[in-house]
């Protein structure tokens, strides 16, 4: 039984009159205390959270998610406008939930050396980069 809600982070009290949290903030979106809705911050891009989370974590070395924010318009359905860099269509897969299962594997040719990554960074010229790459790898010298 919850006496106030805003000392309560990770759910949410929608309506009034409750006599305890309606549920858990939704995958996504992370709630600090007092929320009336399972949706109070949403995760940035680069982070992804769990249903329940009181913080975003970020996507974890190798990997990156783009930037791209979720609305919902007036009959509550979520609509998803996308930063110009990425694809609407990957954009809206993403944007459904941010779990860590949204954080994208760095392609072949680029690489992501940091935690919470909204993009990768292409391989320099003289090294290669295998999907997953943390850091560049340079081409090996080859004897005549």
């Amino acid at each position: 039984f919850f006496q106030d809600i805003s000392a309560c982070p990770s759910v949410h009290c929608s309506g009034t009159n409750n006599t305890s949290p309606a549920g858990p903030c939704a995958p996504g979106y992370f709630c600090m205390g007092g929320s009336s809705s399972p949706y109070q911050h949403e995760t940035d891009g680069g982070h992804f959270t769990l249903a329940g989370a009181v913080r975003a974590e970020p996507c974890p070395l190798g990997s990156f998610q783009p930037v791209c924010h979720t609305s919902l318009n007036r009959a509550g359905i979520f609509i998803f406008p996308c930063d110009i860099s990425v694809s609407e269509r990957l954009c809206a897969c993403l944007c459904q939930a941010r779990t860590q299962s949204s954080c994208l594997q760095c392609q072949r040719g680029y690489f992501c050396d940091q935690l919470g990554l909204v993009q990768s960074t292409p391989c320099p010229p003289g090294h290669y980069c295998p999907p997953g790459a943390t850091l560049p790898s340079p081409c090996p010298v080859v004897s005549p």
